[in-house]
This record gives C-alpha cells, structure tokens and sequence, in this order.
C-alpha cells in the first residue's frame, strides 16, 4: 500500500500534525511520501520521508502581523502557484500511483486526486477562512462566500476527518463549521486534534515552556519576545524551557545556572515536565499539548483571524490567559504567567478540559478512516 500525504506547507503545524499518522503507516510496511511547500519540505525531509516541494502560497505578514494590503498584492502570484501545485500533484500521483491520499487543508491536492481517481481523505479543522478586513460588511460577504465556495469543493472528498472536537470542546471554534454540503453527509467526523504530543507530562513544578511556531517572519518576532521573557523568569528563580521552532538547527543552550534551556527545536519529549505552555495559539501547539492540562499563555496578534480566535476560544473555556502581541513587553508577559503559576482555578479547569478530550484520540481515528478506504479500494480491485 502508498499512502500519499500532501500537506499545507505554511509554518511547521500540518507536516507535523501528520506525522504521527505517516509513521505508523510507514512502520506498517506501507510508502508514504509528502508534497508540500515553504518551510515544511525542510521539515517533513527532516522527518525521514521522501518529500517533493511545490510552490509556496500563504498570507504576508509585517512586524508579526497579517498585513491585508500585501497578501491582496501577492494574489495574482498565488493563484499562479495553487495552478502550478495542482498540476505538479497531478503529476507526482500519476507518477506514484497512491492507493490512498491524504490531504492536509490543501484544496490543490484534493483537486489533483478527484482528478485521478483516488480515495482522498481530507484533514482539516479550519473550514471557514476569516479575513482580516476591517469593515465588517464587506468582511461578511467575503468571509460568506469563501465559506461557501470552500465547502462545495471540500465535499468533494471520501472522508473529511476534523482535527478538533466537537462542541463545547472545540478549539478552533470559528473556524469549525459546517456548512450543508457537509452537514448532509455521512463523510464528515471529529477526531480530535491529529499530532498530540504523549510522551510530555504536566507537573505544577515543572518548567514554563515557550513554544515558538508560524511562518519565519512571526518566528523572528517571537523569538526575541520570548527569549527575553524567558531570561526575566529564571533571573526570578523559575525553570524555563523555550524551543526556537528552528527545525534545521541542533543545538540547546543552558544559560543561568540550568534555570533557562534554549533549543532549537525539541526532538524528543520524553521526561519533558511542564508546568504552563506559552504560545502563538496556532491550532496544532494547541493540539499537541491539550491532553497535558496545563494552562495557556496566549499570545497572538489580533491580525491573525485563526490565531485569534483559537486564543479567544480557550480563554472564554477558562483554560488560557490571552495578551495581544502588539505593544507586548517581556514585563508584562513575565508578569501574567507569574500570576497564572498561582492561578489554581486556572489550573483545575485545564485539567477538567483535558480529561474531556482525552475521548477524542485524533490520530487514532484518522488512521482508521485511511485504512478503511484502503479496505475498500482493496475489495474493489
């Protein structure tokens, strides 16, 4: 059996929410490869699978913000590159012949594979696309008809497989929608968020981690307020953990008498004990760690709609203290997870949310849906 994974390639999250799936299949005995773009081909290469790069489309930021005005600019460019990537996905599918296709919200691979006849299972959470206008009308009707014209083609699929949980759990909760091509099928499942982290534990006296993610240029921004946070906290006394989310590099860096711990990035979660994550709130450093019942330190810019509302969703559940990125201090951010350490409530109601998600095992799910349509395939032949 082939298993062809082709997954957004904007930041580090899809590649790595797939790969807990693509490795049990590969220690099945079965071929898997990607396609991606952007940082990702470095990442799922990195990962140990054989990975074809496409060209890259994504949104533009400036200063860690989602800037509207240069992602419009850009748009001719991107629609250029999705026709590219549809056609270079037709081409590796033909050429590897898949029995099976995943396809991480990526509408290119969905396109490619209907084209050709196979099995397409679709792995995503965020159905609606929110935009970052700021007049609210015309945000209405661009936000409806991109929900709409989305879900048509989504619909398209054998299988759509919802990286989060359904209501009142749900994570992305303005993005988890159904519109009626979808409601109507039987095809659509919550699995729970894909790529949890389980060899990590939470230990109230264990480090703060601060996780870097997003595309570079939020990385750089991020790095720096971080890193400083991270340097005031254990100049106080408390032990911190903090991952540059730079997958090509390989070096840790103890600083302060052991109390800081710099990685470029975290390979191994094994013995790993935390006590509070900070984050971005991206959906899959969400998902990784929510079976861990920690608290939350979120920090996205108000710019980016998914970031944003996965951030304000967690908080209105009472698991997770938000701050804007925009005009954020290490001070400040030093000062709120100062408070949430001590935050017990806080702590409780995390542990509450984590103990109900615990019944959406997310990947488990997800490689049972692949293996049946693999079944299916197999009868038919």
């Amino acid at each position: 059996m082939k298993l062809h994974v082709g997954a957004c390639g904007i930041g580090y999250g899809h590649v790595g929410r797939d790969l807990p799936t693509a490795s049990f299949f590969a220690k099945a005995g079965w071929s898997v490869y990607f396609t991606t773009y952007g940082d990702a081909i470095h990442f799922a290469r990195l990962s140990g699978f054989k990975t074809y790069g496409e060209p890259a489309i994504g949104y533009v930021t400036k200063g860690g913000e989602v800037t509207m005005k240069g992602t419009v600019l850009s748009l001719l460019r991107q629609i250029n590159s999705f026709f590219v990537q549809v056609v270079e996905e037709y081409l590796v599918i033909k050429r590897e012949k898949p029995d099976v296709i995943l396809s991480d919200s990526r509408l290119s691979t969905l396109l490619a594979g209907k084209l050709s006849r196979k099995k397409v299972v679709l792995l995503i959470h965020e159905l609606r696309v929110l935009t970052p206008i700021r007049d609210p009308k015309f945000k209405r009707f661009v936000d409806g008809i991109a929900f709409r014209a989305l879900s048509l083609f989504w619909s398209l699929s054998d299988k759509i497989v919802i990286s989060d949980f359904p209501p009142p759990l749900t994570i992305a909760e303005e993005n988890v929608a159904l519109w009626w091509p979808l409601k109507k099928s039987d095809k659509t499942v919550f699995a729970g968020p894909c790529g949890r982290i389980g060899a990590c534990r939470q230990n109230e006296q264990g480090a703060v981690y601060f996780r870097v993610s997003g595309i570079e240029s939020e990385r750089t921004i991020l790095n720096e307020l971080y890193y400083k946070t991270a340097n005031l906290l254990a100049r106080d006394g408390i032990r911190v953990i903090m991952s540059r989310g730079n997958s090509k590099g390989n070096s840790n860096i103890s600083e302060l008498g052991g109390k800081l711990v710099v990685y470029d990035w975290i390979r191994d979660y094994k013995g790993l004990e935390i006590s509070l994550l900070v984050s971005v709130a991206g959906q899959t450093s969400m998902a990784e760690f929510v079976d861990l019942g920690v608290p939350y330190i979120l920090t996205p810019p108000m710019s980016h709609t998914e970031h944003w509302g996965i951030a304000k969703s967690l908080e209105r559940k009472g698991v997770a203290v938000v701050i804007p990125l925009r005009g954020l201090t290490p001070e400040r951010l030093r000062d709120a997870i100062k408070k949430a350490l001590s935050d017990k409530p806080l702590r409780l109601r995390a542990q509450e949310y984590a103990r109900a998600a615990r019944s959406y095992p997310g990947d488990a799910v997800l490689i049972k849906v692949i293996e049946k349509l693999a079944a299916a395939k197999d009868s038919m032949a």
